[in-house]
């Protein structure tokens, strides 16, 4: 273990306890959710102390990464199997959403800026690949293009064997017919009861910072391209010119 996770392993011990008690009570009502025994204040009580663990672990992950950003992760909702907690980047406005799920918990966000895929390398779709080594990666497909659409571009949506695939497979279709919005999905990862929560907590401090970073990439094309347009204007208004036109640099500041 990295000598940074030992730390912050040693420096939350008791509230980890707290937390394993939490999530597994989570776990343990879900499983269990049609009994009639448990009670109105009972499921509020888990429910206040989940998402208590889950606004410290997204506490944790944020200043782990080290970011030249702040979050806002005081806002939850509540779905079938619990709290989910959200986190928004105030710099990028991209989400973030640490829950707890039908198998435990997971942490997912979707690429907010895929129409800017074409100007990523290869490192980037690596980088996709590698959230395997966090936890149960998968890419969850809540929305699809019509029928219509779909039966126009024939056998290449008859796989969704490869992630990256169906990603590019989603980005291509949008471009080509010009879709307002283009569908990206959510990458997801999530941590079963076979992972204890000490590894749990690193896994998602790690899987954290991996997806901002890819949304971050993502977003600065968007970035220095609104600050390029903006500059343009300025200087159409008072009579100067900028020479420097190679604005897709996407190293995470």
């Amino acid at each position: 273990m990295e000598n940074k996770f030992s730390k912050i392993i040693d420096a939350n011990r008791d509230k980890i306890q707290d937390w394993t008690k939490a999530l597994n009570d989570q776990g343990q009502y879900n499983s269990t959710r049609f009994r009639k025994d448990t009670t109105v204040e009972e499921i509020a009580e888990i429910t206040d102390r989940v998402a208590a663990a889950l606004g410290d672990i997204s506490d944790i992950a944020i200043k782990y990464g080290a970011y030249k950003d702040t979050f806002d992760n005081s806002k939850m909702y509540l779905h079938l199997y619990g709290p989910s907690l959200i986190i928004r980047s105030n710099k990028t406005g991209i989400t973030f959403y640490l829950e707890t799920d039908e198998i435990g918990i997971s942490l997912r966000t979707h690429l907010s800026y895929i129409e800017n895929a074409n100007y990523m390398d290869d490192n980037f779709w690596t980088s996709i690949l590698k959230l395997s080594d966090f936890g149960i990666f998968e890419l969850e497909e809540n929305e699809f293009y019509g029928n219509e659409t779909t039966k126009k571009y024939g056998n290449i949506y008859n796989s969704d064997k490869s992630i990256i695939f169906r990603i590019l497979r989603n980005y291509f279709v949008g471009v080509a017919e010009e879709a307002r919005d283009i569908i990206s999905g959510n990458l997801k990862i999530s941590w079963t009861s076979e992972y204890s929560i000490e590894d749990i907590l690193i896994n998602c401090c790690k899987a954290f910072k991996a997806l901002y970073n890819l949304n971050y990439t993502l977003w600065k094309v968007s970035d220095l391209r609104d600050k390029k347009d903006n500059n343009t204007a300025g200087n159409k208004r008072f009579g100067g010119s900028r020479g420097d036109d190679n604005i897709f640099s996407t190293s995470v500041r």
